[in-house]
Order: C-alpha cells, then structure tokens, then sequence
C-alpha cells in the first residue's frame, strides 16, 4: 500500500527520477549516435542540389528548404543527445535541475522535429525524412513526459542533504579503525 509519508514507504519516492535519468542518459547517446548516421547519410536520402550553396540565404529557397531541415535536426539532435545525457547524469544524481534541463532539451527537440515535418511536407518529397522526424518527435514526447515528472518528484520529495562532510572527529575515528585492524 503505497502512502504520501515517504518514512512509510518501502521504496523511495525518487526512484522514479534516477530511472528516467538512465532513460535520458540512453537516449542522449542513442539520439547522438543516430543523428550522426544521418548527417552521413542525409546526402543519400534527400533529393539533390541542382545547383551549389553559396551563402546561407540559399537555404532557404524552395528548393533547398528541405536540406536546411535536415541540418536543422541533425544539429539540433546531437546537442539535444548530448544535453540528454548530461541531465540524465543529473537525475541520476537526484538533482532536480536535472529534471528541468531535460524537459527544456526534449521540448526544443519537439519543436525542431515538429519544424522538419512541416517543411519536408511542405517543400518537398522527403516522406522518409518524415517518418523519421515524426518518430523522434514521438520519442522526444515520452522523455518530456517523464522529465517533467521527475522534476515534480524532486520538488515534492527532494533528497536529503549530503552528508559526506568529513569532520576532525570522522578523521580521527577513521584512523583509529585503521589503527586496530593492523594491530598498532
């Protein structure tokens, strides 16, 4: 039977939490992994450039919308990897600005998944760039669920202080235990 009294429960109430900071943590390096597949073989899957990119404005034209999508994610996606996998260092770690960073990344992932499905739909026929910003998209909503979550979790029920504060007397007890098992 589960209570609202954390002394009265069996398990701890951040278990939660260091769960969905593992999650996050093997999220975080799938996603920079994947994203880092498809930033090689973009080039494969989308239509190509009929003529070269000479500045940036370029990339925005009609034609070349799609190709600026795709950038788009794959930056947006190694960062949002990487920052996965730092703030499920965090959660692991009971930290509730833990939970917060990680639903900050996965909504900025949603919204630059959500910005790749429109203009793949919309500028071109990249329906595998689609599917594939979809399904991110999807995942990314999973990982704001549980963030946001666990950073209520946190809040509700925050750890407690560290005790690894290490006193004269802790010193002093420490060496004395040292001090009998080698028989001095």
């Amino acid at each position: 039977m589960q209570t609202d009294d954390p002394k009265e429960q069996t398990e701890s109430p951040r278990a939660f939490a260091t769960g969905t900071g593992a999650v996050c943590q093997l999220v975080g390096i799938v996603y920079m992994i994947i994203t880092a597949i498809y930033w090689f073989a973009s080039g494969r899957l989308h239509l190509p450039i009929r003529d070269g990119i000479d500045n940036v404005a370029e990339y925005f034209k009609p034609e070349n919308i799609v190709l600026a999508a795709a950038t788009l994610n794959v930056l947006v996606g190694f960062a949002g990897g990487l920052s996965l996998a730092a703030f499920g260092i965090g959660l692991q770690g009971e930290r509730r600005t833990g939970g917060i960073g990680a639903l900050v990344t996965a909504a900025l992932l949603i919204l630059a998944n959500v910005i790749g499905v429109v203009c793949c739909v919309a500028y071109g026929p990249a329906w595998f760039a689609v599917i594939i910003f979809t399904l991110t998209a999807g995942a990314n909503t999973i990982i704001f669920l549980l963030a946001g979550h666990s950073a209520s979790v946190l809040k509700k029920y925050p750890p407690p202080p560290d005790q690894s504060v290490v006193t004269d007397e802790w010193i002093e007890e420490y060496h004395q235990k040292r001090r009998e098992k080698r028989g001095f």
